[in-house]
């Protein structure tokens, strides 16, 4: 009977393991969350430091989760040089320790979709112009340097900070807090491209950071073709690590 009892124990906890413990889930819903988002820019910060190179986070393309002694998350992510990865991250249950403990380079995606065009509804634009937008290259462009920001540097970072708050569900407009980095490339003789980093503040929550490409035609009207995900800040301005 005793032999009986220690078995159907055993059985039940067997049972209850599986209810905890299992294979990984994909969590489409949590892409946008705060501490996943922090997780996935651990993550490429880990990558980076093994690489012994400069790594930053664009788009988080997918999210799975599994639950063992903590939480496995693991990532398929598109760095702002276009690089794919799938990142796998451990946290322990306390959230203290992070480990990234398995890395895999995936097939590079197009950094880049085509611009809208002029005709169309403004949400068929929005879903267009929502694409990633990489570091400028030396194809033509110019390093605008800190802090000395010429208008058209200041008017496209303006523009970027107007479109997301067009685009966004917030209540809460964004504005520029600061511009940390620029370049610029001439298109024509009264065309330009600019490809700027900006810090973007809203009120009480937390502080974004995105990668835009933003177009100033002839007529001296500033519009964003490319722009990133925004990255959050901590309440404190500095980059969750």
């Amino acid at each position: 009977m005793l032999h009986v009892l220690v078995s159907l124990c055993l059985l039940a906890s067997a049972h209850a393991d599986k209810a905890v413990l299992g294979g990984y889930r994909a969590q489409p819903q949590l892409q946008n969350d705060a501490h996943v988002q922090e997780i996935a820019e651990f993550a490429v910060q880990q990558l980076a430091a093994s690489e012994a190179t400069t790594l930053e986070l664009a788009d988080i393309l997918s999210v799975k989760t599994q639950l063992v002694a903590g939480t496995n998350y693991q990532f398929e992510l598109e760095l702002t040089n276009g690089l794919v990865y799938d990142l796998t991250v451990f946290e322990s249950l306390n959230g203290r320790e992070k480990q990234l403990t398995a890395t895999k380079q995936l097939p590079a995606r197009s950094n880049y979709s085509s611009s809208s065009s002029s005709s169309g509804s403004s949400s068929s634009k929005q879903s267009q112009r929502q694409i990633k937008a990489s570091s400028p290259s030396s194809d033509g462009y110019r390093t605008v340097k800190m802090p000395m920001l010429d208008d058209g540097t200041m008017f496209a970072a303006r523009e970027t900070a107007q479109y997301l708050s067009q685009t966004s569900n917030s209540l809460y407009p964004f504005t520029v807090g600061e511009i940390t980095s620029a370049a610029v490339k001439q298109d024509g003789q009264d065309e330009s491209t600019y490809v700027v980093r900006v810090r973007l503040d809203q009120q009480s929550l937390p502080s974004a950071t995105v990668d835009a490409q933003v177009s100033r035609d002839n007529m001296n009207s500033y519009k964003v073709m490319q722009i990133t995900k925004p990255r959050y800040l901590s309440s404190t301005g500095e980059k969750k690590s």
